[in-house]
């Protein structure tokens, strides 16, 4: 690029990053969704599993039940209810272009709660999914809507809060809109890699990332190790911030890398779309969190990051070391609030090692591109990658396992260190003939983990599709679902209960469905998975004296188990 084009683009950007900051969003607008101090336990953007963290994690002291308020006046627009993700949750539009989303709840209030459940019933389902018309539930700012809990896949309990565009449904950083959230504390720089780009380069003489763990010395962050490279590297970094009044380690709200005092990268959580959010596993080093199970910012992109977090990237954020040269790289950490830490380290450019920095690998690969579509095959095994699965191209490997045991063999499918972005197709070769092919289930292992896919079978091939990669193989599973009585059994009198519970568990391919009636009537049973508990609440239609009890669990390969009794109320 020309110094003039560089200089302009660098306006540009600049320019861009001043009209997004936090006075570009409505302060004081939203009030807070709780009436107890906001300690937050996760913040925007932060790193998680396949995903960027979408809101904040408001902490509740430990326990559910906390009144929820409407953080502005308008209306009901979304209330959903479901296992996983985000159990039972509120959607609320304002006037003002903005959706506030309130999670893992515990209870909505009476008109939430009634208009809901009028719509299980309906479906005869927990789950649901319900739009609302803006003149259905209107709210006044304030209004209490909820009680926070720890529904679906929450880990403790607490209040997920978002904010996001009406319009788009692109959530926005909360802490942009001026919450009373206290932070003074800079974010904390832990580790600094040094990767080789391709099989060239070198790091310290190697071709393998270099890991140095930076400590602070009169105010800044630094490294004691001198680094040499060659050829194409690029930088990553292990950092976390952190509030005040909480020490749980949270997102970093802007990174920034230059090279000789010329930007190099930029990285900013302002906001960010679910459509983007999966190539996270592009932006952080994948196989690190898969190795350690911690978190890693590349400060380089690859070939296939679509993300829009980069306000400005350079050459992919990759630095072309040449013999005899230095480069002074800076790194620059922000929060919202404007907490900065800085780190510097300095490259010199080295000639090229004179010996292979390796042995050839001999295993036998296939060569995908990450911008075209992918097919692989063998005699029992075939698979199928759609243009975009990949973050870059990648060498292929694929093996397999006699086994005599299972269905098929064990077919050791690249490597799960490796991400996919889109879903691959694959099919498994059934080695004998099985009576009852609904029972067949794949299973994919790593490690002692086990995971059971649903696939189905046509002409002696069992097809299924994954995000990713591992050892696959097909078993059989014949073993029905487990049901246990909590407080519940035949004659019992209920007059003095609340609840009726069960314990609903399975050994195999998991629980697929659940179907409970009292007198022929089907009836609400909430289903919460952390605890393989279903809880239904004695109500109206539960009559006074002697009734019936049904209830029936399914598993995913369709094996069934049946409880049925009688009780008093």
């Amino acid at each position: 690029m020309k110094l003039r084009g560089m200089c302009a683009f660098l306006l540009f950007a600049t320019c861009i990053l001043a009209q997004q900051s936090p006075n570009f969003y409505p302060q004081n607008y939203f009030r807070s969704p709780l009436d107890i101090p906001l300690r937050l336990s996760g913040n925007f953007g932060e790193l998680r599993t396949n995903h960027f963290h979408a809101g904040i994690d408001i902490k509740t002291k430990g326990v559910v039940g906390h009144p929820v308020y409407v953080a502005a006046d308008g209306y009901v627009s979304r209330i959903k209810v479901q296992i996983y993700g985000y159990g039972k949750v509120v959607y609320v539009t304002h006037p003002n272009g903005y959706t506030t989303v309130y999670a893992h709840l515990k209870s909505f209030n009476q008109q939430i709660t009634r208009v809901i459940s009028e719509k299980q019933y309906e479906k005869e389902s927990y789950a649901v999914d319900m739009f609302l018309d803006s003149n259905q539930i209107v709210l006044k700012k304030g209004d209490q809507i909820a009680l926070s809990g720890n529904s679906g896949g929450s880990a403790g309990a607490h209040l997920h809060f978002e904010i996001r565009e009406t319009a788009s449904e692109v959530p926005v950083n909360p802490l942009l809109f001026n919450f009373p959230v206290r932070d003074d504390i800079p974010p904390k720089i832990k580790t600094i890699v040094v990767y080789p780009m391709d099989e060239q380069a070198s790091v310290n003489g190697k071709n393998k990332p270099l890991f140095l763990k930076a400590f602070k010395k009169a105010g800044r962050y630094q490294v004691d190790v001198p680094i040499r490279v060659n050829g194409q590297v690029a930088l990553g970094i292990k950092t976390s911030d952190y509030l005040n009044f909480s020490g749980n380690r949270c997102g970093v709200y802007e990174m920034s890398m230059s090279v000789n005092d010329s930007t190099l990268y930029q990285y900013k959580t302002e906001k960010i779309s679910f459509d983007e959010t999966r190539y996270l596993n592009a932006h952080c080093d994948y196989a690190y969190r898969k190795k350690t199970g911690r978190w890693l910012h590349k400060l380089y992109t690859l070939p296939n990051d679509q993300l829009s977090i980069y306000p400005l990237v350079i050459n992919n954020g990759v630095i072309r070391a040449m013999k005899d040269s230095t480069y002074f790289v800076h790194i620059g950490l922000n929060d919202v609030y404007q907490n900065s830490s800085s780190i510097r380290l300095k490259l010199k450019g080295v000639s090229a090692p004179e010996v292979p920095f390796k042995k050839p690998d001999t295993t036998t690969f296939t060569q995908f591109l990450y911008h075209q579509d992918n097919h692989f095959s063998s005699k029992s095994f075939k698979l199928y990658h759609p243009k975009g699965s990949f973050y870059q191209d990648i060498k292929f490997k694929f093996s397999t396992t006699k086994s005599t045991y299972f269905l098929s063999d064990l077919n050791h499918v690249h490597t799960p260190r490796e991400p996919l972005h889109t879903k691959a197709t694959m099919s498994i070769k059934c080695r004998e003939e099985v009576k009852n092919k609904g029972k067949i289930v794949v299973v994919r292992k790593q490690g002692k983990k086990k995971t059971y896919l649903k696939a189905n079978f046509i002409n002696g091939w069992v097809n299924f599709k994954t995000k990713e990669f591992g050892t696959f193989y097909l078993d059989v599973d014949t073993v029905a679902p487990v049901i246990k009585t909590v407080n519940v059994f035949e004659g019992k009198n209920l007059s003095a209960q609340k609840t009726i519970q069960f314990r609903i568990s399975d050994a195999k391919s998991g629980i697929s469905t659940y179907y409970a009636t009292i007198n022929n009537q089907w009836v609400l049973f909430e289903y919460d998975y952390k605890k393989a508990k279903i809880t239904f609440y004695l109500d109206n239609y539960v009559k006074k004296g002697r009734n019936t009890l049904d209830l029936m669990v399914m598993d995913v390969a369709g094996n069934q188990k049946n409880y049925s009794c009688s009780f008093i109320y």
